[in-house]
């Protein structure tokens, strides 16, 4: 079977390859387990995006069974003329489990396939987007370089190939600075295709012109790694953009894939700003659910736990409050028929004598606010021992400095007398 199974992809164009092994893991996904078949179909050092770019197979290891089902199809794939290195994307759909199926969401995926050593195809980026398309199993699928002739690996291929996407990216980084979509738009190929979350697909310059004019984000882009096939025409790199200006705490993960031209020039095939996306295979506590005695629909609610803590700590405020009340109120009343010795103004010690007004000497005051301002400022001194260590020689030599004022304030104000308590 594994003989017969080898023999008939050798006879599969490598385009016919690509759509057999996406559809295949697709069908994995449903009849084995969402975790199960990524990790038999991802390489393994395969990315994908939480939204910046991480290792993908740590997300789905030791993972227990996804709770719902992922489906999705190839309605687009591009090869290299290599046959080494290709891009597959369509609409995907989750859907839940129950009595009732109820549809979680729906999107696009982009993936980008590497054939490995032993001619096997796996997933090398995992990409996509949430998009409200309305999600239908593609029965046929467009081959993005239909009419492309086959280009023999060339020496040395791969390695200038990714020079030049990587200059190719630097300079977009550069023109990034002063807008994401127009500079894209500047570099754009004849097949563009950009994805944005939350909208359709632009398939082709005019359809991804809306998009690009739309996306007016000044970013500073990095490519953390560029990959592309040994017959120098295809690549693609992924990274991360990170906003200037009034966006400098926004970042977003970014994959791209450019394709060379007949003039020797590098152009963005597809550009993907992935998002999260919030899959019901993600191990976090289900929603509950709360069903209507009526058959109209299913609501869903999030779990109360992040208000458990507010409610105890809101409960232990009124205990506290009321009790203390409460309590106050009994001994309260246990004093009126207790000793007369209870309503005096001290229970032990010397009796009092004189009138409660009375003046009292001002350096009694003087005293006390030259200890609260001493003990203040010395206050300083816990928080700089625990910056010291990483703070270095500045702060030490600081502390002197300040150490120093202080001791002559306390040298100024012995001098004048204001530590003496007979003054």
């Amino acid at each position: 079977m594994m003989i017969a199974a080898l023999l008939l992809a050798a006879q599969l164009s490598p385009f016919d390859q690509v759509v057999a092994s996406e559809r295949a893991f697709a069908a994995a996904s449903l009849q084995t387990g969402l975790h199960e078949s990524f990790l038999a179909n991802l390489a393994p050092d395969a990315i994908s995006f939480m939204p910046l770019p991480v290792p993908a197979r740590p997300v789905h290891e030791g993972k227990p069974p996804a709770s719902g089902k992922l489906n999705w199809g190839p309605t687009w794939v591009a090869v290299s003329s290599a046959g080494d290195l290709a891009v597959s994307t369509g609409p995907w759909e989750i859907k839940g489990q129950g009595e009732s199926v109820i549809k979680v969401s729906t999107g696009l995926f982009f993936s980008v396939w590497r054939r490995q050593h032993d001619g096997a195809w796996k997933v090398a980026v995992d990409a996509g987007i949430s998009s409200p398309v309305k999600f239908v199993l593609p029965d046929t699928v467009e081959n993005g370089f239909a009419g492309a002739a086959a280009a023999a690996p060339k020496p040395g291929g791969a390695e200038k190939a990714g020079l030049g996407v990587a200059a190719a990216e630097k300079a977009l980084a550069y023109a990034a600075k002063a807008g994401l979509g127009q500079a894209i738009e500047a570099q754009a190929d004849s097949l563009l295709r950009v994805y944005r979350e939350g909208k359709a697909a632009g398939i082709g310059p005019a359809a991804s012109r809306a998009l690009l004019a739309a996306d007016t984000r000044k970013v500073t882009c990095a490519a953390d790694r560029v990959v592309a096939s040994v017959s120098g025409d295809l690549a693609y790199a992924y990274g991360t953009c990170k906003g200037e200006g009034g966006d400098a705490s926004s970042k977003n993960g970014f994959l791209r894939v450019w394709r060379m031209q007949a003039n020797g020039k590098w152009k963005i095939l597809a550009d993907v700003t992935p998002k999260r996306l919030c899959l019901s295979f993600e191990t976090r506590p289900p929603p509950a659910k709360i069903r209507l005695p009526f058959a109209i629909m299913e609501v869903r609610v999030h779990s109360p736990e992040p208000y458990i803590g507010l409610l105890v700590h809101l409960v232990l405020c009124l205990s506290l409050g009321v009790g203390l009340i409460v309590a106050a109120m009994l001994v309260r009343n246990r004093v009126k028929t207790s000793r007369p010795a209870k309503h005096d103004t001290y229970e032990c010690g010397e009796e009092p004598f004189g009138p409660a007004w009375r003046p009292t000497s001002v350096g009694f005051y003087l005293i006390a606010l030259v200890f609260i301002l001493f003990d203040a400022e010395a206050a300083f001194l816990f928080p700089w021992i625990q910056a010291l260590r990483v703070a270095g020689a500045p702060a030490f030599w600081g502390m002197v400095v300040f150490l120093a004022v202080l001791f002559l304030g306390w040298v100024y104000a012995w001098r004048k007398g204001d530590l003496n308590w007979s003054r």
